[in-house]
């Protein structure tokens, strides 16, 4: 959790919003909007604001509009505060540029789709869980050393969500031309899948991985 007290102000504007951080009056001002990723590093402790700038509805209907923007019609302008749903649902995106409205459609849960905004979604931190865990100093918190590139990269979440296929990360780590150290954790995390996983559901899974890279899991214990 956070160590300290916090204010809570509430910004009547953008403008508002950012006279209050850069006005001096506060050590660490943050600002929260929908707060999902705010909220975490709170209990996280991973962050320590003296005071939480709220800017949820700062910006009026323009800071949630959907629409084109300027006169050529060629880019859809999204409101900073607009949500995941608002993304989603938006007749404008689904028509224009559906991959996006799909993408904000599968992300996460109805909850956090309604609260989530487009700017928070943008700015969020890694989750990594090295950089979550409070008893890592890693890179991204001021650190020397990255721990994800060579320690349990199971919970490096990219690892999970990649936009790529089994048979695509298959096909990338059987490229002679692609270095092993850029395929390293991804061959890491496929080996310890395959050694741990008890999931009846992964078992075809685990069979076709294996009988596409079975050659290599003695390189693969070696990365």
């Amino acid at each position: 959790m956070a160590s300290g007290p916090f204010a809570i102000v509430r910004a009547r504007s953008y403008e508002d919003a950012a006279q209050v951080v850069r006005g001096g009056s506060y050590r660490l001002p943050v600002l929260k909007a929908g707060g999902m990723d705010v909220v975490d590093h709170l209990k996280e402790g991973l962050l320590d604001p003296d005071a939480l700038v709220n800017i949820k509805g700062a910006g009026g209907t323009r800071g949630r509009a959907i629409d084109w923007d300027g006169p050529a019609r060629d880019r859809i302008r999204i409101g900073a505060e607009a949500t995941l749903s608002d993304i989603a649902s938006s007749a404008l995106v689904r028509e224009h540029a559906p991959a996006m409205a799909h993408a904000a459609e599968s992300a996460a849960t109805p909850q956090v789709r309604n609260v989530a905004t487009a700017a928070g979604n943008l700015l969020q931190r890694p989750r990594c869980w090295y950089y979550r865990n409070q008893q890592f100093h890693c890179l991204k918190k001021g650190g020397s050393t990255c721990y994800a590139a060579e320690g349990e990269n199971k919970y490096i979440e990219s690892m999970c969500q990649t936009i790529f296929s089994i048979a695509e990360l298959v096909e990338v780590m059987q490229d002679g031309f692609i270095p092993l150290l850029r395929k390293g954790p991804y061959l890491r995390f496929f080996h310890w899948v395959y050694l741990n996983t008890s999931d009846p559901s992964q078992e075809l899974l685990e069979a076709n991985l294996a009988s596409n890279i079975e050659p290599r899991w003695t390189g693969i214990r070696n990365i």
